[in-house]
């Protein structure tokens, strides 16, 4: 975690107050391909709120350790994963009758202002860090499954018990001041044709705070602006 960012973070690790932020001016995204994995056909799945009581505060730990650590040490944006765990589940977690009971893993990033080409290459680093932390969610669970001597079958339709693979969702908040320059889409970083373009549609669900007017909104900012300070003993010899 970014020394220089604790009272955001310390902010964001509030689960009313977040919860509160992401069910309001600030609502996450999962990947389209979530709604069709849960049964539906349309690949469509409308956003769930977000229970505060429900955050599991030791998994969301664990969770942006994981994170960070499929990240090099050059990580230039900050990030937490709060974990959000229905309790209606079967097999002590491993499994859930309905999809919509799925644990979310949100991934939340502070987004600073930039030096270019980091503002450039935003929507690939965000796109490899979801689609690491799917798979790594993919191996748990199974793992999880197999320990409760259960056996994980891969069907095109999922048949209750469902394998309880939490859901990723993200959302990229931008603090900064000079206005975000960079592209927002990892379709927009790449050349091509009109045809395979889809296969790219990555979304980093970017929010600029600075203009997004709701009170929570200038909460966070107000945290962001309080880290940005100097600190008291900084510059004295």
């Amino acid at each position: 975690m970014k020394p220089d960012m604790n009272n955001t973070i310390a902010l964001l690790k509030d689960n009313h107050f977040f919860a509160d932020l992401l069910n309001g001016p600030c609502k996450p995204m999962a990947d389209k391909t979530v709604g069709a994995q849960d049964g539906n056909q349309k690949g469509q799945r409308g956003y769930l709120p977000i229970n505060p009581d429900w955050i599991d505060e030791d998994m969301s730990e664990r969770l942006t350790s994981v994170f960070h650590r499929l990240f090099p040490e050059e990580m230039p944006f900050t990030t937490l994963v709060r974990v959000v765990k229905n309790p209606d589940v079967l097999l002590d977690g491993v499994a859930v009758d309905d999809g919509t009971k799925r644990t979310r893993y949100i991934v939340v990033t502070v987004v600073q202002d930039a030096e270019y080409p980091y503002d450039m290459n935003f929507p690939l680093i965000l796109t490899m860090g979801i689609v690491s932390l799917s798979a790594w969610e993919l191996t748990r669970s199974t793992i999880a499954a197999s320990e409760a001597y259960a056996k994980v079958m891969l069907t095109k339709f999922p048949v209750p018990p469902i394998l309880n693979n939490a859901i990723v969702e993200w959302v990229s908040l931008y603090v900064g001041k000079d206005g975000y320059k960079g592209p927002r889409n990892l379709r927009d970083m790449a050349f091509v044709d009109e045809a395979a373009s889809d296969d790219l549609e990555m979304d980093t669900h970017l929010y600029d705070l600075r203009t997004v007017d709701n009170p929570l909104a200038q909460r966070l900012l107000d945290a962001v602006n309080e880290d940005s300070l100097p600190h008291p003993n900084q510059g004295n010899n």
